[in-house]
């Protein structure tokens, strides 16, 4: 019996290896809403936020290779989210948005590649029947 089309669909978009991803991000977003109450852009906002982007970005790009749906939820958090609204005074922190979103996106196309190419096959629970 061969797997449905959803099931094949849901076979590359599987949520769990999101996780680490979506958990830096979010961690980032809320030290960088932290680091904006003060007067000056410190440290964190200077190092941290863009360095806890490209982290973020970079576990999406790894779990890409299992899945569609981290490198597309990091896109969704990350311009959807309370980073891409941030203005502050820091150039860094919106050139690193981008360079992190390219890599997002290049997790993407690597994964598409691999997917249409046959290189990826997903694992696919199948009932079978044990007569």
């Amino acid at each position: 019996m061969s797997p449905s089309l959803l099931q094949r669909i849901l076979a590359h978009l599987r949520p769990q290896p999101a996780i680490p991803a979506v958990f830096v991000l979010l961690l980032t977003s809320v030290l960088a809403r932290m680091a904006l109450g003060s007067s000056e852009p410190g440290l964190l906002m200077t190092w941290g936020v863009p360095l806890g982007l490209l982290a973020s970005a970079g576990l999406a790009l790894a779990a890409g290779f299992c899945s569609f749906f981290p490198p597309l939820i990091w896109l969704v958090l990350a311009w959807w989210g309370p980073l891409a609204a941030l203005n502050p005074e820091i150039p860094s922190l919106q050139i690193t948005l981008w360079i992190a979103t390219a890599v997002a996106l290049a997790a993407l196309g690597i994964q598409a590649w691999r997917v249409s190419t046959g290189q990826f096959k997903p694992t696919i629970a199948v009932d079978q029947d044990t007569a």
